[in-house]
C-alpha cells in the first residue's frame, strides 16, 4: 500500500469523528444529538457494507503437489456474505503430470461445503501438463435457507482444492481464482 493512502472507508470514519462535538449538552443539543446519532448509525451501516469488499484473487506459483496424494495446497480466500447476491468464483488448476496417465481434479468449497455437489475432472496424459478450470455459482439465499445461518452476514471462506489422481506427487502445480459477489 502506498504511504499517506487512506482507504475511503476509513477516510470516511475519521472525517464523521471529527464532526461529533462532546460537551454539556442543552435541551436542543440532546434533540439534535439524538437525530445526529440515529443518522450516524444509518450512515455507518450503509457506509460499512459498501466498504466490503465484493472481489478476490488468489493465486499460487510453483506449488508443489503432495508427496503421496498429488494435491494440490487448498487456495483460501475470503469475502463477506450478503443478502441479494450471488458468489461466482472462476477456478483453475495446473499441474505436471509423471509416468503414469492421470486424471486432475477442482472442488470448491464455501464454509466446508462442496458448492455444486461435484468435484470437476479431467483426464490427462502422462508427462504433460493438464489443466482444469471450472465456474461454480452458489445463490447465497438458497445456501442460507438450506443452512440458516451459515452464509449471511458471514465470512464466505472459499477454498479451492484439487490435484491429479495418481503417481504426480512432487510434481510443480500453479492454481488460481477469482471470486466475485455479483446482485441477483
Amino acid at each position: 500500500m502506498n504511504e499517506g493512502y487512506v482507504r475511503p472507508c476509513r477516510q470516511a470514519s475519521q472525517s464523521l469523528r471529527e464532526h461529533i462535538h462532546v460537551g454539556v449538552p442543552s435541551r436542543l443539543d440532546k434533540a439534535v444529538s439524538l437525530v445526529g446519532a440515529t443518522w450516524i448509525m444509518l450512515v455507518l451501516v450503509i457506509g460499512l457494507a459498501a466498504c466490503a469488499p465484493k472481489a478476490l484473487f488468489v493465486k499460487k506459483l510453483n506449488g508443489t503437489l503432495h508427496p503421496s496424494m498429488g494435491s494440490i495446497t487448498p487456495l483460501v480466500g475470503q469475502l463477506e456474505g450478503m443478502k441479494g447476491m450471488v458468489l461466482k468464483v472462476d477456478g483453475k488448476v495446473e499441474a505436471k503430470t509423471g509416468q503414469f496417465v492421470n486424471q486432475i481434479s477442482a472442488a470448491l468449497y464455501v464454509n466446508g461445503d462442496l458448492v455444486d455437489g461435484v468435484i470437476h475432472a479431467n483426464p490427462c496424459p502422462a508427462f504433460s501438463s493438464c489443466t482444469m478450470a471450472a465456474t461454480w455459482w452458489l445463490d447465497l439465499d438458497a445456501a442460507e435457507a438450506a443452512n440458516p445461518g451459515k452464509f449471511i452476514g458471514k465470512p464466505l471462506n472459499i477454498e479451492l482444492g484439487g490435484g491429479l489422481s495418481t503417481g504426480s506427487g512432487g510434481n510443480s502445480y500453479v492454481a488460481s481464482f477469482s471470486a466475485q459477489l455479483l446482485n441477483k
